[in-house]
């Protein structure tokens, strides 16, 4: 939490990583139910991001921030978010798009400053043994 001066008052704000003063972006992003699979994971060196899903629980995968080319695989977890639940990811936390936990699709609002995915998005793709399914 920040204590920023805004004319006469002391206000708090929240930021969402280190690019406190970049403006914020929402998204709207539609998740479909699709494989439970994990081959995708990406992180944010410089910035947080939130999670928000609207009408529908989601499942989201993380693993510990570590070196940019390394993906702790092995500390991998995957949590369960109700619908109205938002989560903050810190900076360098790998994750990917969530998965839908029961039907059809969820919309989930993403959080990040501007132009984050042209300036500060690590993707990799995982391949052979390294993808994961998510059971249960």
């Amino acid at each position: 939490m920040l204590w920023v001066r805004t004319g006469r008052i002391l206000s708090r704000h929240y930021a969402i990583g280190s690019r406190f003063f970049s403006k914020a972006s929402f998204s709207v992003c539609r998740v479909f139910k699709r494989p439970r699979i994990i081959d995708v994971v990406e992180c944010h060196s410089s910035c947080g991001e939130g999670i928000i899903p609207l009408d529908n629980d989601i499942l989201i995968h993380v693993a510990p921030a570590s070196r940019k080319d390394v993906v702790p695989l092995e500390n991998l977890r995957v949590f369960a978010v109700p619908k109205g639940t938002c989560v903050v990811l810190r900076p360098g936390v790998w994750h990917h798009a969530p998965f839908v936990k029961e039907g059809r699709s969820a919309n989930v609002i993403i959080v990040l400053p501007e132009r984050t995915y042209a300036n500060d998005c690590q993707a990799i793709e995982l391949t052979g043994t390294q993808k994961l399914s998510i059971i249960g």
